[in-house]
């Protein structure tokens, strides 16, 4: 086995899928020296594990999440649950936020449910994709990811603290009707996890 660079080089997926599959072949490990060295490389061969072709593996997002908070969601609801649907709002930091039950989820700050943070810049800016499915295949593409599992994010994280049973069912049969809609831009690649409200599942 190869030991482990002091150089902290990091690897893909697919070149760690690489290192375990049938095939054996020599990889050629980088050494510290190398850095500084003016002749050929250090360069000790080692047998790992290859495949033929990389193409027949299957790299698959398994958390892969939607933004339903900022999709029309309540106009979806039966007509006695609508005017209690999902508000959508700010909190005092500038996050994302929805009313339900006249409560504000998730929790701004200290300890509740939901609580935000602390994030870097890159990570709190959402995607185009996390609501439309064309942007998410191509983000998909660039990324080299074949399938994607995916779960709601803001009603999705609030449904199952709701104290009415009757309107979080309303809510998670809205859900998943967009999810689904969301999911036949390519049902191949797009895979939905369905939500069903805990209070009666």
């Amino acid at each position: 086995m190869m030991p482990a660079s002091p150089l902290g080089l990091g690897v893909r997926l697919r070149d760690a899928q690489l290192a375990r599959a049938e095939k054996l072949t020599y990889v050629l490990p980088l050494c510290e020296s190398d850095l500084t060295a003016p002749s050929p490389p250090c360069i000790t061969p080692v047998r790992r594990e290859s495949m033929e072709s990389l193409d027949r593996i299957l790299v698959v997002d398994a958390d892969g999440h939607v933004n339903e908070g900022e999709v029309d969601i309540s106009s979806r609801l039966p007509e006695p649950w609508r005017s209690q649907g999902p508000v959508s709002l700010k909190d005092n930091q500038g996050y994302p936020r929805i009313l339900l039950e006249g409560r504000i989820w998730g929790t701004a700050q200290g300890p509740g449910p939901s609580v935000t943070g602390p994030f870097t810049d890159k990570a709190r800016k959402g995607r185009p994709g996390m609501i439309d499915p064309v942007a998410r295949l191509k983000d998909m593409d660039t990324e080299g990811i074949d399938v994607a599992v995916l779960f709601g994010t803001q009603i999705a994280l609030t449904v199952n603290g709701l104290m009415s049973g009757e309107l979080s069912a309303a809510l998670c049969h809205a859900v998943n009707e967009w999810l689904l809609e969301y999911c036949s831009a390519d049902p191949r690649r797009l895979r939905a996890v369905g939500l069903i409200p805990c209070q009666a599942p």
